[in-house]
């Protein structure tokens, strides 16, 4: 896993939370300077699984690092989607922002927040971070990056030829580079993973979405995956 989700999820655990239950996107390699809202990507772009984290840091506005957490719940529009920031300074206690949730409706966006009294401009901020994050996934998936956690129980599989049982991958999205021939291998893994939701371009010519789905078998290990948006 990246560092920054490694610092992450370590915050989480120590929280008596759960971050298994998330799917994570890094997209601290994107540079975070369209924060606008796009009602094209919320109508058609969507949460790749229905529970996501999405973490950046960079330099913010005013000079200093700033860290952005996001919790997304859900993964169909026209159900819903909740959305929920922390947002501060790099070291510092972060600030909490409001809950916002939008829906699509008849090809219309529609948006509120669970909080009262909350400015437009606010939301508005929410929901432009939210685009930023869907017109990162739009890039296609480049790379797998493995990362086996080395503890007793994988040592001794390894030592009897066996997958581990517990396996995290980081998968870097990032513009698709020009191929360079074959390099052997293969994405395909029998152990049980995630499949993340993604668009898809028909023959037709139509963009459809795929949802995410599990693929693999459990009794031959499981994979954990999280996500760096890559900006090269």
């Amino acid at each position: 896993m990246t560092p920054f989700v490694r610092e992450k999820v370590k915050t989480m655990a120590k929280l008596k939370l759960d971050p298994v239950k998330y799917n994570w996107f890094d997209i601290s390699e994107s540079i975070l300077n369209d924060r606008k809202v796009n009602n094209d990507l919320l109508k058609v772009y969507r949460p790749p699984f229905s529970e996501c984290m999405v973490i950046w840091k960079g330099p913010s506005d005013v000079g200093s690092d700033t860290e952005i957490v996001m919790r997304v719940s859900g993964n169909n529009p026209e159900e819903g989607i909740t959305i929920f920031l922390l947002v501060g300074p790099t070291g510092k206690v972060p600030k909490r922002l409001p809950e916002v949730f939008y829906c699509v409706k008849n090809s219309k966006v529609m948006y509120k927040s669970f909080d009262e009294g909350v400015e437009t401009e606010k939301i508005d901020w929410i929901l432009g971070f939210v685009c930023f994050w869907y017109d990162s996934l739009s890039r296609r998936v480049e790379a797998y990056i493995p990362s086996l956690a080395d503890t007793p129980t994988n040592r001794r599989r390894a030592a009897k030829g066996k997958a581990p049982v517990y396996e995290w991958r980081t998968v870097t999205i990032g513009p698709v580079k020009p191929k360079l021939g074959s390099k052997g291998g293969t994405h395909a893994s029998p152990r049980l993973h995630d499949r993340r939701g993604h668009l898809r371009k028909l023959a037709s010519g139509k963009t459809v979405w795929i949802r995410n789905c599990k693929v693999g078998h459990p009794n031959k290990g499981v994979i954990f995956h999280d996500y760096k948006i890559s900006g090269e």
